[in-house]
């Protein structure tokens, strides 16, 4: 395999793991959100997922978690940037 395909798909597996970490740390963060929010009010699973759908909704609009949102919007467009890209830049084998 040449060494720029390597590089690339190199390349993308460190940006999918970032995407990654990063999804998975807004995700714990939400659920978390919602599960306190939960245990204050009581209700059952309907209640949830009202808050479910308040906690997703605040992260949008949330001043607090600009910074957290931003980074998961950038690395979202440069995985997506790196997978449109990939048949262009890969070199053929042969």
């Amino acid at each position: 395999m040449p060494p720029l395909n390597i590089a690339i798909l190199t390349l993308m597996g460190i940006v999918f793991a970032v995407w990654v970490f990063l999804m998975f740390r807004m995700l714990g963060r939400l659920t978390r959100q919602s599960i306190r929010e939960h245990d204050r009010t009581g209700g059952g699973y309907l209640v949830w997922m009202g808050h479910v759908f308040r906690a997703f909704g605040g992260f949008f609009s949330d001043p607090s978690v600009a910074t957290e949102r931003r980074q998961l919007i950038w690395v979202t467009i440069l995985l997506m940037l790196v997978v449109v890209a990939q048949p262009f830049i890969m070199v053929p084998r042969g």
